[in-house]
């Protein structure tokens, strides 16, 4: 019988424990780790704010303008690449195909050819451990079809 109740005992120990580190309310993360998550929000937020509308992203004829930064996210860098870079540049710069281009496609009367720009976002994060420590998140990318 003495057994059964020292098995009993510890289980209710162990779920008293469990308890209460569940109910230990919130748990300190490591400057790093609090550092990271930080950084890796923000770039989210920043990648979620990259929007064009549809019909901002047909019929371009002028350059574009490709942001590398938003002042409310210094630690945040986004950066710009094409599948067509001879027609939108990485930079944004536009240089309509000539007529007989074979990328070019025929909608009723309109002749255009589609670039997909790919948007890439990183975030810079630092913390204190035995010094200032410094790292990069992992890159997160959004694309947008123009015409």
């Amino acid at each position: 019988m003495s057994k059964k109740r020292n098995l009993f005992a510890g289980l209710i120990c162990l779920i008293l424990a469990f308890v209460c580190l569940v109910s230990c309310g919130e748990v300190t993360l490591s400057p790093e780790l609090a550092a990271k998550q930080k950084a890796e929000s923000d770039a989210q937020e920043v990648l979620g704010k990259l929007i064009w509308d549809d019909e901002d992203r047909t019929k371009i004829v002028s350059s574009l303008s490709f942001g590398t930064k938003n002042k409310n996210y210094p630690g945040v860098t986004i950066s710009w690449s094409s599948s067509e870079e001879d027609i939108i540049s990485n930079t944004g710069k536009v240089n309509r195909p000539e007529f007989d281009d074979p990328r070019n496609e025929l909608d009723e009367e309109d002749l255009y050819a589609t670039v997909i720009i790919t948007a890439t976002v990183v975030a810079e994060y630092t913390w204190e451990s035995n010094g200032t420590q410094t790292a990069t998140t992992d890159p997160i990318s959004k694309q947008f079809t123009f015409t």
